[in-house]
């Protein structure tokens, strides 16, 4: 069976420095996963998280820079969000 690769490593469009929340900075798509997965299980249920989410995961199982680019931008709305940006 051949193997996937994943893209987790790969930088986001621009490191992002969140004023709260589980990580101080997301310099890379596993920085942005693990943010949205270490947040209270009633917030990552929140629409602009589920969002987030989704492209995350398709940012890093694609490793295409538009994704990636789409993962950051949402990543940083849902900051916003929150008031964490």
């Amino acid at each position: 069976m051949p193997t996937q690769t994943t893209y987790w490593h790969k930088p986001l469009t621009d490191p992002i420095d969140p004023t709260d929340g589980p990580l101080d900075k997301l310099v890379t798509v596993s920085d942005a996963a693990r943010f949205v997965t270490e947040l209270e299980t009633w917030r990552q249920a929140r629409p602009h998280w589920v969002h987030a989410g989704e492209l995350i995961l398709k940012a890093g199982n694609s490793g295409r820079a538009k994704d990636i680019d789409k993962a950051t931008t949402h990543m940083r709305q849902a900051l916003r969000v929150e008031g964490w940006l």
